[in-house]
């Protein structure tokens, strides 16, 4: 198997680079560990999530964790820095406001205040950098009922333009960056006007090697391999279970017998469209679909390819790219919400890294920009 996939198969050797970052979580703390890997120093890890928070302390006992939306002089002292010594702000939007799986109330959602946050610390710290991150549905979705698709969007660059940042973004697929998931995110960069405006790093896997991707994408198999303990994970219904036994490897509720659906998926039986979510077991052989709040949910089962049990909390952590050294300590509801909400190891470690090589390490030492 490739890079031996073990209990460290996402850790490679970091460089350290005396370059400090500032990272705001959603979920568990997967986007730092991925700013570690690319040599950054992360001096304040800030969680939006109090589950995520635990688990990171858990982990980290002697760091500085805050909790919540902490005032931005509050992070400057668990940093240590002062403002404009903060080299990259790493920022992770709330899903929920903008998914198009949720309500999708965007700015009238209590968690979208994130994006004011988000302003707070870019006035306050003047980071030289900005790393952003959000789900696809924030790209089409209305600020406010009565404004136009796409205006949530332009809310978040007008907030990243007036703190005084040029800005570039784009969708990337974290499978094409080596993770062991199909997972589509927003992710902006940003610098200011005096450093250079990074690209977006090509991609390094594919679902064909090609020029473009030199290796294949990390299949499921790939990433659990050696992985002796699934880690505790939610019961899934004995009807459930039971209807499991008709879907192979990769299938969903289509391979269900038609007489047993209704029962099983309620009014959904009888709706148009893909319903890929309901009684899915997942396929050896590909990257996991996007990991999930509720694995053993009907409409979002992430159902093991031959067991017939929801993915454990400690497979989540595998295919988010955390290392197995990595302790949970969760209960499973809250475990399957932080792992699910992280951005994986491998593709904050490729944002992290064209940030580093094209913008941070551009000015000469002793000089800050």
């Amino acid at each position: 198997l490739r890079s031996l996939v073990g209990s460290e198969m996402c850790i490679r050797d970091s460089v350290r680079t005396g370059l400090k970052a500032v990272a705001v979580m959603t979920g568990a703390y997967a986007l730092g560990l991925g700013l570690e890997e690319a040599g950054f120093d992360v001096a304040a890890a800030v969680f939006l999530d109090q589950a995520a928070a635990r688990n990171y302390r858990l982990n980290r006992p002697f760091s500085n964790a805050l909790e919540g939306a902490a005032p931005p002089g509050d992070v400057l002292a668990a940093s240590g820095l002062s403002p404009g010594q903060v080299d990259l702000l790493a920022f992770e939007l709330p899903a929920e406001p903008f998914s198009t799986a949720g309500k999708r109330m965007a700015m009238a959602d209590p968690r979208a205040d994130a994006v004011a946050y988000l302003s707070s610390l870019l006035e306050r710290l003047r980071p030289r950098a900005l790393l952003l991150l959000a789900v696809p549905g924030i790209l089409t979705a209305r600020a406010l009922p009565n404004m136009a698709p796409g205006s949530a969007w332009r809310a978040v660059l007008n907030v990243v333009s007036r703190a005084g940042y040029r800005a570039a973004w784009r969708e990337v697929e974290a499978a094409d960056y080596c993770a062991a998931q199909l997972k589509t995110r927003v992710a902006l960069v940003a610098a200011r006007p005096s450093l250079p405006l990074p690209a977006l790093p090509r991609p390094a896997c594919g679902r064909q090697p090609s020029l473009a991707a030199s290796a294949p994408w990390l299949t499921l198999a790939e990433a659990l391999a050696g992985l002796d303990d699934p880690g505790p994970s939610s019961p899934l219904p004995a009807a459930y279970a039971e209807a499991m036994k008709y879907v192979p490897g990769g299938g969903n509720w289509r391979l269900i017998p038609e007489r047993l659906r209704p029962k099983l998926m309620g009014g959904a039986a009888a709706v148009d469209g893909g319903k890929t979510g309901f009684f899915r077991r997942l396929a050896w052989f590909e990257p996991s679909p996007t990991l999930v709040a509720h694995p053993a949910g009907k409409a979002t089962m992430l159902i093991h390819p031959y067991e017939d049990r929801p993915l454990g909390v400690r497979e989540y952590a595998r295919i988010q790219g955390l290392p197995d050294s990595w302790a949970v300590g969760l209960e499973p509801d809250d475990a399957y919400r932080v792992l699910a909400a992280a951005t994986p190891v491998q593709l904050a470690r490729a944002l992290a890294e064209a940030l580093r090589d094209e913008v941070l390490e551009q000015v000469p030492a002793g000089r800050k920009a």
